[in-house]
């Protein structure tokens, strides 16, 4: 089977963004200006790509690399087009951010919800979005947690911060409505952000430092929420669909028995026509292509390396791969 010819488009901390084909071939490496490196890169409809900087901003880049805007804020992981109908050159894009406040004696990080708008590259409104420090009971609440290990009272220890939640991605149901990926709890919750409401969570037991949601269609035309679930306690990765409402398993994938699927931390999992999926394996430099039966129809190893921590090289990382139908990407 031939892969789906679209672009694969990923960044891998340094300062650009690149692009390859389904031959592997490079189509593209755009630099991200003013940015030492780029943890993150959405491919737009239309060609634009989004880039994100941690701690340092967002960048919005058209195809040839120009820069749309550049905002510099404390940005991490993930960054979405908000699905309000809004259209090109006047959307809006929901980002992951952070700040770190005094907690129980130490100090603790917390992720929130910024809104950016793409004419001015300005933010949205006074504050954040949804703010889970402020949130922080009630989504522990709606998880099954009585009490996170950072409550209890400690202190400072030099310069340590410590991750609370840990959001890593976002996924909007509707408007308003988002899915907050959550590793440190092992939990996705679903938030209004119009009313600050804690709607449901799919919590510990089902999942494990999952990563990358994103609603999808099922075979049977249901709504699913897909996810790259890392399983680092555990010990082994997998590729889930589940049921929003109930958060039951309506589909798997663990990689095939020669190579099952690992990836510790990062990983990603995308969509694409006729129920194929694309796959990043992160951190070992791997992006693979898989059919709707589970077959492996593409894969793409990272040719550049790094310095392993045992000694030797390695596989460059690559957070999150995702391919894009636009002929300019």
């Amino acid at each position: 089977a031939e892969p789906t010819p679209w672009a694969r488009v990923w960044a891998d901390d340094r300062s650009h963004v690149l692009a390859v084909d389904p031959s592997g071939a490079r189509r593209l490496r755009l630099e991200v200006p003013g940015r030492t490196q780029v943890e993150f890169a959405r491919p737009l409809p239309g060609g634009r790509i989004l880039c994100v900087s941690v701690d340092e901003g967002v960048t919005l880049l058209e195809p040839d690399g120009r820069a749309v805007f550049r905002i510099d804020v404390r940005a991490h992981h993930e960054a979405v087009v908000v699905p309000d109908g809004r259209p090109e050159g006047a959307r809006r894009f929901a980002v992951l951010v952070h700040d770190e406040v005094a907690h129980a004696g130490r100090a603790v990080r917390f992720d929130g919800v910024l809104l950016i708008d793409e004419a001015t590259g300005t933010q949205v409104g006074e504050g954040w979005a949804f703010d889970p420090h402020a949130a922080r009971e009630r989504i522990l609440d709606a998880v099954g947690l009585e009490e996170h290990p950072l409550d209890r009272p400690g202190r400072d220890e030099g310069e340590a911060v410590y991750d609370y939640f840990h959001a890593n991605g976002l996924a909007f149901d509707g408007p308003s409505r988002v899915v907050l990926c959550l590793r440190n709890v092992d939990a996705m919750v679903t938030v209004d952000l119009s009313s600050d409401e804690v709607v449901s969570a799919i919590g510990p037991g089902t999942l494990d430092w999952p990563h990358a949601p994103s609603f999808v269609e099922g075979p049977d035309g249901s709504r699913r929420l897909l996810a790259f679930d890392n399983g680092k306690h555990r010990g082994w990765s997998r590729v889930v669909e589940l049921d929003p409402a109930s958060g039951e398993v309506l589909w798997e994938w663990r990689g095939t028995e020669q190579r099952p699927l690992w990836s510790e931390l990062r990983g990603c999992a995308q969509r694409l026509p006729g129920g194929r999926t694309l796959v990043t394996e992160s951190e070992r430099g791997r992006a693979i292509e898989i059919d709707s039966a589970g077959r492996v129809v593409w894969e793409f190893l990272n040719p550049e390396t790094r310095a392993a921590s045992g000694g030797g090289r390695a596989r460059r990382r690559i957070y999150r791969m995702l391919a894009s139908p636009e002929p300019r990407v």
